[in-house]
């Protein structure tokens, strides 16, 4: 069973999860899933979107920075990319 519950009213945000996310929200949003689930060892799976020029990974048009160095391209390695692989969500992947 899968299930997330994300509040932020007034104060820090709190995560309350069955087994794993799988998010599909405004950049925002999944950004703040990916860093709470980081945070907590939850796994967790991000939809991301960006626009794919050659669509074979040759141009790297739509490269997701990976935490620690290097690339992930959506085209060929995504789009949906375990949270841990991504450094950040930015409002240019999703």
């Amino acid at each position: 069973m899968r299930a997330v519950v994300v509040r932020e009213f007034g104060g820090p945000a709190a995560l309350e999860i069955a087994d794993g996310v799988d998010p599909a929200q405004m950049p925002a949003m999944l950004e703040a899933i990916r860093a709470l689930c980081g945070e907590h060892g939850v796994p967790c799976e991000l939809a991301l979107e960006s626009p794919m020029a050659c669509g074979f990974g040759a141009c790297f048009g739509c490269a997701v920075p990976k935490p620690g160095g290097g690339y992930l391209r959506l085209c060929v390695d995504g789009p949906v990319l375990r949270g841990d692989q991504v450094e950040e969500v930015s409002h240019a992947y999703a």
